[in-house]
């Protein structure tokens, strides 16, 4: 991780050690130190007072509750608090920084990307990325495949909402394991390649192994952070790619269009769970094309 990355201004984690290592006495404690506030939702400009309230590497509740929405049962948490390793601001180039310190210390956990209008969510397990999760729409599942010509629009709804309703698992009632699997490795490249051009934001690394409730794919952080490097220099040089179809160089093509429909099912949610749950270890589609 960058010196730039460690300084007190854009990091918490010295703040964090100073807590672990202060005695534990009365004297130590500052009864005149002003009480903890309510704390804003993500993505508000008023967040650095969130990420300053950290102590002793968990979460105050407030922020817990915020997280929760974002992370879902994705990441463990004890009485709604998340376990941190690291927390502060960056800009898109520190990117790579954040992911080579991912790799370094092998973890297994989430980075959470905040910027003003959008979160994100980059998962790994012993130090890979694993997977990703987006507010914003168009890094959805659903819209990557329409957005690579796989899918209708108005199959991409479809899968849109089963993700939003179910998780990922949930797609394998009209998806092949092949296209899920493609949707997933996409989506980690898209959004680090949209968390290299952020100007300013924040990150939270939460500690424990995550539970995607969607197949995982194992990808190389830092070859991942290489091409979102690429990417943002080219912006800046004006040299990008001008096709809206971007296509990662390490990755395979887009599997096989799917021509059929592909409607919404009407059944309650703890029957789709269930036969969700029968059919989330195979591939319960044949492969088109």
């Amino acid at each position: 991780m960058s010196e730039e990355m460690l300084t007190a201004e854009e990091s918490l984690v010295d703040e964090v050690e100073v807590a672990q290592d202060a005695p534990e006495t009365a004297e130590a404690v500052d009864t005149d130190a002003p009480p903890v506030h309510s704390l804003p939702p993500l993505g508000k400009p008023t967040l650095d007072s969130f990420l300053h309230t950290i102590v002793e590497q968990r979460i105050p509740q407030e922020a817990g509750e915020t997280l929760s929405r974002l992370l879902g049962s994705t990441m463990p948490s004890e009485d709604g608090q998340y376990a941190i390793a690291a927390a502060g601001r960056f800009n898109g180039s520190r990117t790579g920084d954040l992911l080579a310190y991912a790799s370094k210390i092998n973890l297994s956990g989430a980075l959470v990307i905040v910027e003003s209008d959008a979160e994100r969510v980059l998962y790994f397990h012993e130090g890979n990325l694993i997977g990703a999760a987006s507010t914003v729409l168009f890094e959805h599942l659903g819209r990557l495949l329409y957005k690579a010509g796989v899918v209708s629009h108005e199959a991409s709804s479809t899968l849109v909402d089963a993700e939003e309703a179910l998780g990922g698992h949930a797609m394998l009632m009209w998806l092949s394991t092949r296209h899920l699997l493609w949707a997933v490795e996409r989506r980690i490249w898209e959004v680090a390649a949209a968390v290299h051009l952020i100007k300013r934001g924040h990150f939270v690394f939460i500690q424990g192994t995550p539970d995607l409730n969607c197949p995982i794919v194992s990808l190389d952080p830092e070859a991942v952070a290489a091409e979102g490097a690429r990417l943002h220099d080219e912006l800046l040089e004006g040299t990008g790619e001008t096709d809206e179809v971007y296509h990662p160089p390490s990755m395979p093509p887009p599997p096989p269009r799917i021509e059929r429909e592909l409607r919404p099912i009407d059944v309650s949610q703890e029957t789709l769970r269930e036969i969700l749950k029968r059919i989330s270890e195979a591939d319960p589609l044949p492969e088109e094309g």
